[in-house]
């Protein structure tokens, strides 16, 4: 099973909830966890910036990846969103085999 891990950031936890509440929904992922308060410091528009955010982990199939992807950019409010994903290799399969069962199949 192709299985994925997406980190995201957001610009508060209500934020966050919303858009794991949302994702859940449409089975798009199988789990969210949401983190505490993190501080970000990037450039943006040519300045030195600092935030505080709250950081996701969701977990889906691989080939959900894109769409998810595009799910969260439509409802985010970030200009420019923090999406980062990565395959897992190696895990208890029986939590593959759960994320496998509680997302969907992709649309073709």
């Amino acid at each position: 099973m192709n299985l994925s891990i997406i980190y995201v950031t957001t610009g508060t936890r209500e934020e966050a909830l919303s858009i794991a509440r949302q994702l859940l929904s449409e089975q798009l992922i199988a789990c969210a966890n949401i983190t505490g308060e993190i501080t970000s410091v990037y450039n943006w528009n040519n300045a030195t910036q600092e935030a505080t955010e709250i950081g996701m982990l969701l977990k889906t199939r691989t080939e959900l990846v894109s769409v998810v992807t595009g799910r969260i950019k439509c409802i985010h409010s970030y200009e420019c969103p923090c999406i980062v994903s990565w395959n897992i290799s190696e895990g208890n399969f029986d939590f593959f085999q759960w994320v496998h069962s509680e997302t969907a199949s992709p649309s073709p």
